[in-house]
């Protein structure tokens, strides 16, 4: 299927979501310290834990994700968004790959919408999972002028693998 076409479906993917109220609230996160967190992976081998999802099965650095709900960019407590971690891999809207200047394999993106407490939209709440299973969060706030969708949809580094 051509790029156009898929991104085109992808793109009424996205707005038959929100049109049908089959975007949840960012639900409350099921854990609250690191051994509930590790508890929640279906599968663990070490500091590795396993996520089916409708692409594969992502291996995540436990220490490594729990690490980045505590001590990141601006040291915030993400609590607004840990609820919505094992969510977007189990159920994503779609899944993406990006590829990134220097390395081998790409990214993998999963993104899922969902609203805030007060029922705006945080646009799309993506992850991202590195071959190693280090996590990082893309985009996780509402993007008024739809810039991360834009790039989504157009980008030519941006391949969609996966539409529900």
């Amino acid at each position: 299927m051509s790029s156009e076409i898929f991104n085109k479906e992808l793109a009424k993917a996205l707005e038959s979501a929100l049109q049908n109220g089959k975007v949840e609230t960012m639900p409350q996160a099921e854990f609250r310290n690191f051994d509930d967190f590790k508890r929640q992976f279906e599968i663990t081998k070490g500091s590795i834990g396993f996520i089916k999802t409708p692409y594969k099965d992502v291996k995540v650095s436990i220490p490594y994700a729990w690490k980045h709900f505590r001590e990141n960019t601006y040291n915030t407590n993400r609590d607004n968004i840990k609820g919505g971690f094992f969510k977007t891999f189990k159920d994503p809207l779609f899944i993406a790959e990006q590829a990134r200047e220097g390395q081998s394999n790409p990214s993998v993106y999963f993104y899922k919408p969902f609203l805030d407490k007060d029922k705006k939209l945080m646009n799309l709440f993506g992850i991202g999972i590195v071959s190693v299973g280090n996590i990082k969060f893309k985009t996780y706030y509402f993007d008024e002028q739809s810039n991360r969708i834009n790039q989504i949809l157009n980008g030519k580094d941006i391949r969609i693998i996966y539409v529900k």
